[in-house]
């Protein structure tokens, strides 16, 4: 799960720069071509591999969180159920237009966008939880 997490990261970062990189030559003037090419190969690298890291972090929290009882277990299915819409996004490499588009409208807000809203309800549980909770109190 730590190693999905280091990479889902890295991945993102990669794609941000790149994206930056494409910002950059535009408002140098750079040929419009170049800069569209230099954007979509940030979105080719990083939307599907993404995806994946997504996928295996959420498939590996969920068994942790069943295994350790450290989140509350109805946390598990939820992780399961997010983890869907990214495995359905990693063949957005094979997709130029449509919802199916790396970082589409559509994309963004079930991919990452159901991601984020999982994690920021294990994170809020994680800090209810409180610093002694033991097992048989969560």
């Amino acid at each position: 799960m730590f190693a999905a997490a280091v990479g889902l990261s890295v991945l993102i970062r990669v794609e941000d720069s790149i994206v930056a990189a494409s910002a950059l030559l535009a408002g140098r003037g750079a040929d419009p071509r170049t800069v569209a090419g230099v954007r979509e190969a940030g979105l080719l690298i990083a939307w599907p591999s993404a995806r994946v890291a997504t996928v295996v972090l959420l498939t590996t929290a969920a068994v942790a969180i069943l295994r350790s009882g450290a989140l509350h277990p109805s946390l598990a299915f939820p992780a399961l159920l997010v983890a869907v819409p990214n495995a359905i996004y990693t063949r957005s490499l094979f997709v130029d237009q449509g919802a199916l588009a790396p970082a589409s409208q559509v994309g963004e807000l079930l991919a990452p966008g159901s991601y984020y809203a999982w994690l920021l309800v294990a994170s809020v549980s994680v800090a209810l939880r409180g610093p002694g909770a033991s097992r048989s109190e969560r």
